[in-house]
């Protein structure tokens, strides 16, 4: 038996009973390679780790990508996670397919993180933000690295997007001090966490009414040699878009897209849009591009600009960009979650499976519209508090 020493644990296997444990205690293992098989599994694998005080061991780590194993923003977030919770963390390097975390309780405390490439800065939020909310005291962290790079949420999801879905998010500082891009990254956040202004357990999570269409905000962000043109270029193709699909917002001035033009040498165009209901669901659309013989075309806002008319089309409550991003937070709400949104993505799939082993809750997909694809995601959280896990 591969155990974890040196701590005392309390857990508790779905919603039964607290169960005190021996001292040592057998980590639990799980597939890294399973479904979507990339670092949500470790990230979300991690943080119910620290909350639930289970120990885990993480096998065949990106066992399906081109470099398996641990990447510098995988690294970075277990390492967060380790030190937020005074934890043992072992096998943990660049590559590695393998690793060992065993927590200890949650601290507050001043946290800082450097990348070192564009690794996602919101990738290590993802880890930092659930542990922290739990925390004994106010907390500020550090992080260095991409603050909008491709296959991560830009660092405006986290300000502008997420605190339509989850409240807590509205306490939460999150400042860009400067932004970076790939390849170079150097971007540089900070995030200041003060559980003592959240509402704890948190509340359940309800996104079950479109409302009506109120408003559609974006930006266009340029950088190094790309000039604004280009940037206006693209704003044009989406209005066109919405001209065709959604009128009423063009005629009644309801839609305010900004250029940001940014001082950093990388030659980038980064672009997002997002759609507010009168029920508060905020749908987004986003793309990033970084080679500069791609950026002289306004395909870039057309694309965004068709997919968010299509969630609108559609109806969704909640886009594939935030159902995942929700899911760790409907198992620990007080209460029965439930969303409404389309077809379930690959990443979504992932975070119920990996959330429903370490937790012991259910989750249930229900088809509600066939004809526009439309799921409702519903489960009971945990209404998780520390002191039902930790001595």
């Amino acid at each position: 038996m591969i155990s974890c020493p040196n701590y005392s644990y309390f857990y508790r296997y779905g919603h039964g009973n607290v169960i005190v444990s021996n001292m040592d205690k057998e980590y639990r293992q799980i597939d890294g390679s399973h479904l979507e098989g990339g670092g949500q599994i470790l990230r979300i694998a991690t943080v119910l780790s620290s909350l639930l005080n289970i120990p885990i061991e993480i096998r065949n780590i990106r066992a399906g990508r081109p470099k398996p194993g641990l990447a510098p923003q995988h690294l970075h977030g277990l390492r967060i996670a380790r030190d937020i919770t005074n934890g043992q963390l072992l096998n943990a390097e660049i590559g590695s397919t393998s690793i060992q975390f065993c927590p200890s309780k949650i601290n507050a405390g001043n946290y800082l993180t450097d990348i070192g490439t564009a690794g996602s800065v919101t990738l290590i939020l993802q880890t930092a933000i659930p542990l922290l909310l739990y925390a004994n005291g106010q907390s500020t962290l550090e992080i260095y690295g991409g603050t909008h790079v491709p296959f991560a949420p830009f660092v405006n999801f986290f300000t502008d997007i997420l605190p339509d879905y989850l409240s807590f998010m509205k306490q939460i500082q999150i400042h860009c001090n400067r932004f970076g891009f790939y390849p170079q990254g150097g971007g540089h956040i900070t995030c200041q966490i003060d559980p003592t202004t959240i509402q704890l357990p948190l509340q359940s999570i309800e996104r079950i009414d479109f409302g009506e269409l109120n408003e559609i905000n974006g930006f266009v962000m340029i950088s190094g040699r790309i000039r604004r043109p280009i940037a206006e270029s693209n704003i044009q193709s989406a209005m066109e878009i919405f001209y065709n699909q959604q009128p009423k917002m063009i005629d009644e001035n309801r839609i305010n897209i900004f250029i940001n033009e940014c001082r950093t040498r990388n030659d980038v165009l980064a672009m997002m849009l997002s759609a507010r209901t009168t029920t508060n669901c905020n749908l987004s659309s986003s793309s990033i591009v970084s080679r500069r013989n791609e950026m002289h075309t306004n395909i870039y806002g057309q694309k965004i600009a068709e997919k968010l008319c299509h969630d609108l089309q559609q109806q969704c409550c909640v886009d594939e960009f935030i159902q995942d991003q929700l899911i760790i937070y409907m198992a620990l709400a007080d209460g029965i979650s439930r969303i409404i949104t389309g077809e379930i993505s690959l990443h979504t799939q992932t975070a119920i499976w990996i959330t429903e082993q370490l937790t012991g809750i259910k989750f249930s997909i229900k088809s509600i519209d066939q004809s526009k694809q439309l799921n409702m995601i519903e489960c009971k959280g945990l209404a998780y508090k520390p002191e039902r896990y930790y001595s």
